[in-house]
C-alpha cells in the first residue's frame, strides 16, 4: 500500500514538472498605422455636420453626410458654390513622420458631374525647418470618372525636411483663373502611411 501511494505521488510530481506541449501561436505582423484619425468620418464632431478630428482651416467646411459612402455609413461632402474656398483638413504631428522617407496619402472620391474651378483631392502643407512648404499636389484631371467612387493618391517625399513640425493634409476646392471651385464631391476612406 505504501509503495502504491509513493508511486502515485511520484507520478503526480512528474506530471507537474514535465513540459506541456506548446500550443501553436500565430503571430501577426504589425500592420502600418493610418496616421489620419476618423479616416472614414464615422465619428461626428461637435455637431452632426462635422467629423471628429477634421477641420477646414479658414475655408468653408465639408459636411458630414450619409447620402453616399464608400466605407461605413458616412462620407464628407463638399458643394462648391463658385464663390468661396472649401476645405477639409487634418494635421499629422511631425513626430509621426520624422525620420521617414515618404508619406503616402490616398482617399476615395465621388464626383456627381464635371467640376469647375480647381479641386485638389490631396494637398500638402509642410511645416518644417522653420518654414512652410507647398509641395505639388495631385491636380484633378478630366480622366477622373464621374458617378462612381475612385481612389486618388499622392506621395510626399520627406527626405528634404530635417525637422518636421507637422504636415497638413487637405482636400481643397480652390479658385482657378476667375472661377472658384463649383460642383459636388463626396470624400471617404482617407489613408496616410509613412515609411
Amino acid at each position: 500500500m505504501k509503495n502504491k501511494w509513493f508511486s502515485c505521488l511520484l507520478s503526480v510530481m512528474c506530471a507537474a514538472i514535465l513540459p506541456v506541449a506548446a500550443e501553436e501561436v500565430t503571430v501577426e505582423e504589425d500592420s502600418a498605422e493610418n496616421l489620419l484619425q476618423n479616416a472614414s468620418f464615422e465619428t461626428p464632431g461637435r455637431t452632426p455636420e462635422q467629423a471628429a478630428n477634421w477641420g477646414a482651416a479658414a475655408y468653408r467646411p465639408a459636411i458630414r453626410t450619409n447620402e453616399k459612402a464608400f466605407d461605413g455609413q458616412f462620407s464628407m461632402k463638399i458643394t462648391g458654390d463658385g464663390q468661396n474656398y472649401f476645405g477639409l483638413r487634418q494635421i499629422i504631428p511631425g513626430a509621426k513622420v520624422q525620420g521617414k522617407s515618404k508619406l503616402e496619402v490616398s482617399a476615395c472620391f465621388y464626383y456627381e458631374a464635371d467640376l469647375r474651378g480647381h479641386f485638389f483631392p490631396i494637398y500638402f502643407i509642410v511645416s518644417a525647418d522653420g518654414k512652410q512648404f507647398y509641395p505639388q499636389p495631385r491636380v484633378r484631371r478630366n480622366s477622373d470618372p464621374k458617378g462612381q467612387w475612385f481612389r486618388a493618391a499622392a506621395t510626399l517625399d520627406l527626405t528634404p525636411y530635417t525637422n518636421i513640425r507637422h504636415i497638413e493634409v487637405f482636400t481643397l476646392g480652390w479658385k482657378y483663373g476667375n472661377n472658384f471651385f463649383s460642383g459636388t464631391v463626396y470624400i471617404d476612406n482617407f489613408e496616410a502611411y509613412a515609411e
